[in-house]
């Protein structure tokens, strides 16, 4: 009976470490889920954070682009302006150039008078 006794104690030891040794494997599964799991999340985190970067970059980007543009609009506005400027003050300048060259001539015409001694009024006749 002492055999029996025996081996039904050897068949129960053998079945609880085949339990043991499944439940270890299933607990091991876990942990490696379980790790799976906090690796994805850390990586959905980055994702997120890569992509909050990207946005916020574009915005930025977007930004000065605007920025740039009305930058050359302005640019393009006071180029033509600077061009409308220049050609009304070419005729001016033409008629000032004119207006240097009346001069000698005009003293030419214009007889030379000596200023008059004393508080008498010039008469130009």
């Amino acid at each position: 009976m002492r055999l029996l006794d025996e081996a039904k104690k050897n068949e129960e030891e053998r079945k609880r470490a085949a339990k043991q040794k499944e439940l270890d494997r299933v607990s091991e599964d876990i942990k490696k889920g379980n790790q799976e799991a906090a690796d994805l999340e850390q990586s959905i985190s980055l994702v997120g954070n890569a992509v909050n970067e990207a946005k916020s970059n574009l915005e930025l980007l977007a930004g000065r682009k605007k920025s740039a543009t009305q930058d050359l609009e302005l640019l393009a506005l006071r180029s033509e302006a600077e061009r409308l400027k220049a050609e009304g003050m070419s005729p001016l300048d033409s008629a000032h150039a004119k207006a240097r060259e009346a001069v000698p001539r005009r003293k030419s015409f214009v007889p030379s008078v000596e200023p008059p001694e004393g508080n008498a009024p010039v008469v130009v006749v």
